[in-house]
């Protein structure tokens, strides 16, 4: 339990976040993320129907959000590997932990969907602006908050590789 020490002498306490709680917010904030990537491509494919020609900028916005894409969902592994430095050795992260990690992998990947499919609105084309932003939405959707990373089985202790598994 974390503690703020007050000017006034007193410490007060602030409440861990419990598991359950921190599973059920990190559903709510995937849902969402998946949520406004999916009614972002349904608006892009709307406004593109029965468009003709290719506006200008359309393979420099695919290389743009590839680029994007390239760069920062392994930065985004990295910062959350950070978070569940604990998972390492075997113990469970903590909640607070989970939570945080989670939605900064999530956002990251769903700004990545965004570009994607900006560049497709901007180009008057959903090809080929749209294969960076199909690859991060694959990646958001296989990683749906199961909260087995805040369990202590054992499954992150890297030592035993038969019950090594990769955080979600």
């Amino acid at each position: 339990m974390a503690t703020i020490a007050s000017p006034h002498g007193h410490q007060l306490s602030r409440p861990e976040l419990p598991p359950e709680t921190a599973l059920r917010q990190a559903w709510y904030g995937w849902v969402a993320m998946v949520v406004v990537a999916a009614l972002f491509f349904l608006y892009v494919s709307w406004q593109l129907m029965g468009a003709e020609g290719r506006g200008s900028g359309g393979d420099a916005w695919f290389i743009a959000s590839a680029a994007y894409i390239v760069i920062a969902a392994p930065l985004a592994f990295f910062v959350r590997s950070r978070y569940f430095r604990k998972y390492w050795t075997g113990e469970g992260v903590p909640p607070k932990a989970y939570l945080t990690g989670q939605l900064i992998t999530w956002a990251i990947l769903t700004v990545g969907v965004l570009l994607s499919l900006l560049g497709c609105l901007i180009s008057h084309a959903l090809l080929p602006g749209l294969f960076p932003g199909g690859v991060a939405m694959v990646m958001l959707l296989i990683m749906f908050p199961n909260g087995g990373a805040m369990s202590t089985q054992g499954r992150g202790a890297t030592d035993d590789h038969g019950t090594y598994e990769e955080p979600r």
